[in-house]
């Protein structure tokens, strides 16, 4: 640039643009109080003990309270299949900050998705921040 002014005038322009794009320093950061808070699951799920039963046709109660105890919900955000552009890099950044995410590199592509949840209902708070935040094909995925 030309000049200081030159340069803090384009800077200003680009904190516009992008405001959240800018890391700054809080000494104390409060979560909005209307935010609804969202808890991870235990990582690793923790599995029953095997015991040996004999095979049913149909899963009993127990089975059934072993399976949704197991049963975790995580939101498919995007993926991609080709270089991120900046914009689309700049978005997941930014949820990034609210939803904390993770990333796997299959052969041709990469998926985002967020971390499992316990419970449906911080699913789809997750899953609403998503939407709110460019993902329109953001969806809920059970994890067992």
């Amino acid at each position: 640039y030309e000049n200081k002014a030159t340069a803090l005038s384009a800077l200003e322009e680009i904190r516009n643009w992008a405001p959240d794009a800018f890391l700054t320093v809080h000494t104390a950061v409060h979560a909005p109080k209307d935010m609804p808070q969202v808890t991870r699951a235990k990582t690793p799920v923790e599995r029953p003990a095997k015991t040996k039963k004999s095979v049913k046709a149909t899963p009993s109660e127990e089975t059934q309270a072993t399976i949704s105890q197991r049963k975790q919900f995580h939101v498919h955000i995007k993926d991609y299949n080709d270089v991120l552009k900046p914009t689309e890099v700049a978005k997941l950044l930014r949820l990034g900050n609210i939803v904390p995410l993770k990333t796997t590199r299959l052969a041709n592509k990469t998926v985002y998705y967020s971390y499992p949840y316990a419970s449906i209902d911080e699913a789809k708070s997750v899953l609403e921040q998503c939407l709110q935040h460019g993902f329109p094909d953001a969806e809920i995925e059970v994890v067992y």
